[in-house]
């Protein structure tokens, strides 16, 4: 969850702040609260209760809402980063750690996901090559044409194959050993 706040004495621009931001999370599907005071000693007052990880708005300025939100996002670490997801089976919060896997199955995208110490299968319809590059900074990487890992959760690459903490085993084809042994060591090390 990103926690926002925005300080401007102006309503006008504390509106049209919050809406730029709203829009922005909502197209990334990223969950927030946004906060809005008037004046400095308002939140101040109120300063102290809001938790280490917001992102404070001073300036009146819209115009560079995106690429301090892209910063921001850029930076987080993937065992804090999350997004909401809107799945076969309903709308869920995902942190990016607990995902095992993703397979793509004739156009349905299969989230194999860490729930309470089981493995729990979602399925939203979309495409790997757009999953992949948003994920990708998250320390996922293409194994396959029809899976996405989670580097975090292998256990070991051997020739041809990932093998996953839980015990589930990928195979590599010959094209992408290299860059998985690579990646993964990488990762590790």
């Amino acid at each position: 969850m990103m926690k926002i706040a925005i300080c401007n004495g102006e309503k006008k621009c504390r509106d049209q702040m919050r809406t730029s931001i709203e829009n922005y999370l909502d197209t990334k599907e990223i969950l927030y609260t946004i906060d809005t005071f008037d004046s400095g000693e308002m939140f101040l007052c109120e300063g102290e209760s809001l938790p280490e990880n917001s992102i404070i708005f001073l300036d009146t300025n819209t115009t560079c809402v995106e690429e301090c939100l892209d910063a921001v996002l850029d930076k987080r670490e993937p065992h804090t980063a999350r997004k909401k997801f809107t799945f076969k089976e309903g709308q869920t919060e995902v942190l990016f750690n607990h995902i095992l896997y993703i397979e793509s199955k004739l156009h349905k995208l299969e989230f194999h996901i860490i729930e309470n110490g089981k493995v729990r299968i979602y399925t939203r319809y979309g495409t790997m090559n757009d999953l992949e590059a948003e994920l990708k900074s998250y320390h996922f990487i293409r194994v396959h044409q029809s899976y996405l890992v989670n580097l975090q959760h292998i256990r070991q690459v051997s020739r041809y194959e990932v093998t996953l903490h839980n015990g589930d085993i990928i195979s590599i084809p010959k094209a992408r050993y290299k860059e998985v042994e690579e990646a993964f060591t990488a990762y590790k090390y």
